[in-house]
């Protein structure tokens, strides 16, 4: 699981929490129990004056109000539930080491323009681009070759390529690096939701970098 992964699932885990706790915070449980008490000497008192229906009903109430509590119970354990599961993947947050390219991604929430042209078009951190079979208007193969455009980390003020065929820069500054990109496709920009074919190929660089840093 990414960091970032990790982050999404934390805030949903500690939303749900916080909602089982106002569903569990409307029942005070030893309130329950005198009423059902209170109910059930109301029975008793039924019993003997023989009005059965009025004994029926008090009784149709205590088995509501035992579901009701029965419910808020299991939501209770269910919120331990989720508490421990939020603190093994706070741990593990805490605990995470980033691979060096989950580090170019984790840096911006936007494209930055680079001031570099390619194919007339300005070339921006976390547009994707990827190998096609048969040029840019074919489809992108199953073991494509992915670029994506990063601010450099061996030198912040310039920018760069990273590939899942190799670890490295590739600094745009360099005309021949440029090149790289020629017979390319754009597959979109990680930063825009819904881009799933640059999520794909953000994806594919990431198990790269992965695997070659454990390995």
């Amino acid at each position: 699981m990414s960091r970032q992964e990790l982050v999404v699932k934390i805030r949903n885990i500690r939303r749900e929490i916080e909602e089982l706790e106002r569903i569990t915070s409307i029942g005070n449980l030893e309130s329950f129990e005198l009423i059902i008490s209170k109910i059930k000497d109301d029975i008793i008192r039924n019993i003997n004056e023989e009005d059965f229906k009025a004994a029926k009903n008090n009784m149709a109430k205590i088995n509501k109000m035992r579901d009701f509590t029965d419910y808020i119970e299991k939501q209770t354990d269910v919120i331990e539930q989720k508490e421990r599961e939020l603190k093994e993947l706070q741990y593990q947050l805490d605990n995470y080491q980033m691979n060096m390219f989950e580090e170019y991604s984790e840096d911006e929430n936007e494209p930055e323009d680079t001031r570099i042209k390619h194919n007339n078009k300005m070339l921006r951190t976390g547009d994707i681009y990827a190998s096609v079979a048969g040029g840019e208007s074919e489809r992108v193969e199953q073991d494509s070759l992915y670029f994506m455009v990063v601010r450099s980390k061996e030198m912040p003020d310039k920018f760069a390529l990273v590939t899942n065929y190799l670890e490295g820069e590739y600094l745009l500054q360099y005309p021949k690096n440029q090149e790289l990109l020629e017979g390319m496709a754009y597959l979109g920009n990680i930063y825009f939701q819904g881009d799933k074919k640059a999520r794909e190929g953000f994806d594919n660089i990431a198990k790269f970098w992965k695997e070659t840093s454990s390995s």
